[in-house]
């Protein structure tokens, strides 16, 4: 008897023990189910604004590193692309309404596979044509990602926002052509490359958007599983073509740009930080606008940037001048700037009409409806 009320007392005390740690987990639960509906739900426009801020750094934090000569150009050591996936592992860290660990590994693999070839393509690209070609051809994503949401999305568009598409590729493509004037020789293949590189990476987003819609796949999640699988490839990749030759490929080349380790590490965590917020807000934005609305947001950021590069950069480098010697270059990058600040403004307000006149027409046919079902 002594033994069985032993026992007895033991079992109840273990109960007790376990009730309050399950109260804490299932807090801790209902926590991250509030910080992750928050998250995919916050305001449009904060939202937006950090979308377009963050894409600036990700530029102006690029420009550093290059010319501090931690790129890669001589040496292709892709450290940029391993910055780009470290920033969307850590998108991972963000709650979402489904754990990693129930997502479809499998399904996530297709746009990873997509990502890294296009990434590996343009990275390759930009050292066989030079920046100055890649900046040029890499605005054509724009163009890729209206004609892609338009064959497989279905998406339609009004008149006016084709407008402002127009608006906003005329912008880029005119600065892109500033800045091809003095460029380096055009290789045939690097050219071809980072075309191929630009429909790939309007592609994945494709997939993404219709992965994000269509499966219920939390975006954060989808991005961190990208950035994953890009980190493990990319594993294999500097295990085979830099670990053996680090001061060489790297260290030397930091060197030789007058910069040291230390700085250009710096920018590499910067860059890494904006990256997280970006591809965080991209795949945020998806789930709202779609590939194309967001595609535009970035010629807001070829505005911005191009008055920004050039209060930082003109003053030693002439390329990023708003006002360079030549006064056709000056008119085009200013005019460039202004239509792809105002090409956004307008893609938004006929957005937003074309909303109001599909919701309108929407309700108008519920409501004949009604009087029929009665």
């Amino acid at each position: 008897m002594a033994g069985s009320t032993e026992s007895m007392d033991s079992s109840s005390s273990s109960s007790l023990s376990t009730k309050p740690a399950t109260k804490q987990v299932s807090a801790l639960k209902r926590f991250s189910t509030k910080v992750a509906d928050r998250i995919e739900h916050v305001a449009f426009w904060p939202l937006m604004i950090v979308f377009v801020a963050s894409a600036i750094m990700q530029n102006l934090c690029e420009d550093q590193i290059r010319n501090h000569g931690g790129g890669g150009k001589k040496t292709v050591h892709l450290l940029t692309f391993a910055a780009n996936a470290l920033g969307n592992v850590l998108v991972v860290l963000l709650p979402a309404a489904k754990p990693l660990w129930k997502c479809d590994w499998k399904r996530a693999a297709i746009p990873s596979a997509v990502d890294i070839v296009s990434q590996v393509l343009l990275q390759f690209g930009i050292v066989l044509a030079g920046a100055q070609i890649y900046t040029m051809l890499y605005n054509s994503c724009i163009v890729w990602t209206v004609v892609l949401s338009f064959i497989f999305l279905k998406q339609r568009f009004s008149i006016w926002q084709i407008a402002a598409i127009v608006i906003v590729i005329g912008g880029v493509a005119m600065k892109s052509f500033v800045n091809s004037v003095d460029g380096s020789h055009q290789l045939v293949v690097g050219t071809i490359l980072i075309l191929c590189g630009c429909f790939m990476h309007s592609l994945t987003n494709i997939i993404n958007e219709y992965y994000i819609k269509k499966y219920d796949f939390p975006p954060t999640r989808l991005c961190g599983l990208i950035g994953i699988y890009s980190i493990i490839v990319y594993t294999f990749y500097f295990i085979g073509w830099n670990s053996w030759r680090v001061q060489e490929q790297i260290v030397d080349e930091i060197d030789e740009a007058g910069s040291d380790v230390g700085t250009v590490m710096g920018w590499y965590i910067l860059f890494i930080l904006c990256n997280f917020l970006h591809a965080a807000c991209f795949f945020l934005l998806l789930n709202r606008i779609g590939n194309v609305g967001t595609a535009i947001a970035k010629g807001l950021k070829t505005g911005i940037y191009i008055f920004l590069s050039h209060f930082m950069y003109c003053s030693h480098i002439e390329k990023y001048c708003l006002f360079p010697l030549d006064r056709w270059q000056r008119d085009i990058t200013l005019a460039s700037a202004l239509m792809s600040i105002f090409g956004v403004v307008a893609y938004g307000y006929a957005t937003k009409k074309y909303n109001e006149k599909k919701a309108r027409k929407a309700a108008e046919a519920s409501k004949a409806q009604q009087p029929e079902d009665n």
